[in-house]
């Protein structure tokens, strides 16, 4: 096995984080990317260079950042279920979670009834169903 060194995630500054979210409350972004849902062409415009895209609807991305325009199956529109599919071969759309386990120890013994050791048994006494998200660019 060969083990691969990750780099570990730079964290943002106060400043970054807030221009993130004021570019994420501002009232231009939201009825811009609204209205890709009606213009297919303005669409594939978006997605292919999402921040000049972005400047001519009068939206300046913060310094620093990227966009990335994609289509995503979380519109508002109906969808026909069966045209989805799933988003790969290995992918589950839920987790099963056990919950309010216990761990015990337990005697194990022979045929005599004398104790020849210890074992641990984990007893589970709830279930968890948890939607798995859907992956995609982050």
């Amino acid at each position: 096995m060969q083990w691969r060194r990750f780099k570990r995630p730079r964290l943002l500054r106060e400043d970054q984080i807030q221009s993130l979210i004021e570019f994420a409350r501002d009232e231009r972004v939201k009825t811009s990317i609204a209205s890709l849902m009606d213009m297919t062409e303005e669409g594939d415009n978006a997605m292919t260079d999402p921040a000049v895209w972005l400047a001519t609807q009068g939206v300046e991305v913060p310094e620093g950042f990227s966009a990335v325009i994609t289509k995503d199956i979380s519109i508002s529109k109906p969808v026909d279920p069966a045209s989805l599919g799933i988003p790969g071969p290995h992918w589950i759309p839920y987790d099963l979670r056990f919950t309010s386990c216990r761990t015990y120890v337990v005697a194990t013994k022979d045929g005599e009834g004398k104790t020849t050791g210890y074992h641990t048994e984990t007893v589970c006494l709830g279930i968890e169903v948890v939607g798995s998200r859907q992956l995609g660019p982050l």
